[in-house]
């Protein structure tokens, strides 16, 4: 799977690409005290255990742990980029499940 984070703002920078997942959410945002990691399962960007201080959002909404779908917008810290992939199904995996920053689990996309 190949993933695009296009870089949103004034002095934003290149496009990050990725080829390999899992991969750690510093390598992507380029910033030391992010924490946190991507996957890819099942065709779906997955962010992994982003630390409760990696100041992680999702389209607004603060994450730890969820589905990344293409066009949403990940902001980390004061960093925004619009996620580009192209997905293999139109179905969410079965495990798509939303851990809210302040512990709550929607039963659907914020």
């Amino acid at each position: 799977m190949r993933v695009r984070f296009y870089p949103v703002g004034n002095g934003s920078r290149r496009a990050v690409v990725l080829d390999e997942l899992p991969i750690e959410m510093c390598d992507v945002v380029g910033d030391e005290s992010c924490g946190g990691r991507f996957d890819g399962i099942d065709g779906t960007l997955v962010l992994v255990e982003a630390s409760d201080g990696s100041s992680v959002r999702l389209n607004g909404v603060g994450l730890s742990h969820g589905p990344v779908l293409p066009g949403d917008r990940l902001s980390v810290g004061n960093r925004e980029f619009v996620v580009s992939y192209e997905r293999t199904t139109s179905e969410l995996p079965a495990f798509a499940s939303y851990l809210l920053r302040d512990g709550a689990r929607p039963n659907a996309p914020v």
